[in-house]
């Protein structure tokens, strides 16, 4: 009669499982699978949260041109003095136009 005889049945098929498993299996193959898979999973992970940064990034740049847009309009206001070489400009162009004779287009 064994001690314990349930207990080592069970033993002895956990070591029978590994025996057949430390035979079996190719265990470079099986790192070389889950590098594979661990390094593909990473850069899916990095390729969607730079997504989403930068849908971030563009949703924070909509909204300052939207509030750009609309909370600040542009006011052009016209200043009370013109300058002088304008004033000068504007003087000469008048001038111009009253001694240069009218042409006229021929048919």
């Amino acid at each position: 009669m064994r001690y314990l005889e349930p207990q080592r049945a069970i033993i002895d098929q956990k070591v029978q499982r590994v025996e057949f498993i430390a035979k079996h299996v190719d265990f470079v193959a099986f790192i070389r699978e889950e590098a594979y898979r661990l390094v593909s999973q990473a850069g899916h992970a990095i390729a969607h949260y730079s997504l989403q940064m930068v849908r971030v990034a563009e949703r924070l740049l909509t909204r300052a041109v939207r509030h750009m847009r609309t909370k600040h309009p542009i006011e052009v206001r016209p200043t009370g003095e013109t300058r002088e070489f304008v004033k000068t400009l504007s003087d000469f162009k008048g001038r111009l136009k009253d001694t240069m004779p009218e042409v006229k287009e021929v048919e």
